[in-house]
């Protein structure tokens, strides 16, 4: 008996009730945003899970492989140099004992934390100390026993041991109660900084500390409620920050391309095409005049905007004699240029436009990009099309 209570006395000299910290079991093949959600998501053992940050996770017991963080993404662009880690986040790379950075995209581990909360240390603390006053109270009860075997002493020492049991028991049961009073007092503490705060984050604390608490239903019916107004604000901001965007986008007169027309067709039919379009959720395409078209030649210094050639139909030229002449003025005829389109299109394609030739309204302008030329050809005739917004 005396070895158990020294054991004991040893366990809370050096070594803490709790840690601060548990980790969850380590999963793999997780982006970013997996990452971020399967940690809150995660409800191991009836806790709330977080993604730990780089920090946290130096001190964590793996030692290899790469584990996402959730270090602020603010830190990964502060020179503002380098745009492409707008679409990057920070990961513990255990091999080079350093945190660095990869497309959010990337599949790599995931392993959650959760913070030991004080009461939970508390409660525990209140186990031990009901776990001394019982190996007390059987040390008490074995010098009884002994005792009541000895000789002229025995009634004595019988009396001193159960004075001492007695004390015990008073102790023991002192605890239990001390501690079930510390317990109601939180829960109903806890329940009414729930309701104050009226967060998830909050309730689901309040949950995994009480499960059995009186606000349990009440606390599960503002998370379901909370979550549904979550989403509906999201959604609401997604739609206005695409509004946004898409009024800006107009307002500075940012051109949208679509895809090229997979065959080639008449002008009429390119025309029609683009007006009853819908792509990437938009339906307000139409075909590109002369000016717009000009926009994605490139590697050919006649025809790009701004060029030597005068077809334009912001500046009012799209008479055949009148800008198309000298014709040497309006194609570039360079063999070591492979490519005049911005876009990728080759040299057998020739783009509509929707802008017309003065004084034939059977003919319409548009772009060859096997030079890089601007001619005007019948309506009648056969080429791609590429829609504009």
């Amino acid at each position: 008996m005396k070895k158990q209570l020294f054991s004991l006395v040893l366990i809370l000299i050096f070594f803490p009730i709790y840690a601060d910290e548990v980790w969850s079991r380590s999963v793999g093949g997780k982006t970013f945003t997996e990452a971020v959600i399967y940690c809150s998501m995660l409800n191991e053992n009836g806790y709330t899970w977080t993604l730990p940050t780089t920090k946290e996770l130096s001190g964590s017991n793996e030692n290899s492989g790469n584990y996402w963080s959730s270090d602020p993404a603010a830190d990964l662009n502060k020179n503002k140099k380098h745009t492409d880690d707008e679409d990057k986040a920070w990961f513990y790379n255990f091999s080079a004992g350093k945190r660095e950075k990869a497309f959010v995209s990337t599949n790599m581990r995931v392993i959650c934390i959760r913070k030991v909360t004080e009461a939970e240390k508390q409660l525990e603390l209140l186990q031990l100390e009901k776990m001394d006053a019982e190996i007390r109270a059987e040390e008490a009860g074995r010098r009884a026993e002994e005792a009541n075997k000895a000789a002229e002493n025995a009634k004595i020492r019988a009396e001193e041991a159960n004075r001492i049991a007695e004390n015990a028991e008073s102790r023991a049961e002192e605890a239990e109660n001390r501690a079930a009073k510390i317990q109601n007092e939180k829960e109903k503490s806890a329940c009414e900084y729930a309701r104050k705060e009226d967060r998830i984050e909050t309730w689901k604390e309040y949950i995994e500390a009480f499960p059995q608490g009186q606000c349990v239903f009440e606390a599960n019916g503002r998370i379901a409620r909370l979550n549904e107004e979550a989403k509906e604000n999201a959604a609401r901001k997604m739609i206005e920050e695409a509004e946004a965007k898409e009024a800006d986008r107009k307002k500075r007169g940012i051109l949208i391309w679509s895809k090229r027309s997979e065959q080639k067709m008449n002008w009429t039919q390119a025309n029609n095409y683009c007006l009853t379009l819908e792509d990437e959720g938009q339906k307000d395409w139409r075909l590109p005049n002369i000016d717009e078209l000009r926009t994605i030649i490139k590697n050919c210094h006649k025809t790009v905007t701004g060029g030597e050639c005068k077809v334009s139909e912001k500046n009012g030229c799209l008479a055949l004699s009148k800008c198309w002449q000298p014709y040497q003025t309006c194609y570039c005829d360079n063999k070591d240029v492979m490519e005049y389109s911005t876009l990728g299109d080759d040299g057998t394609v020739r783009l509509w436009s929707s802008s017309h030739r003065d004084g034939r309204t059977d003919y319409v302008w548009g772009v060859n990009f096997d030079n890089g030329g601007i001619k005007s050809s019948i309506k009648s005739d056969s080429g791609y099309v590429r829609c504009v917004r």
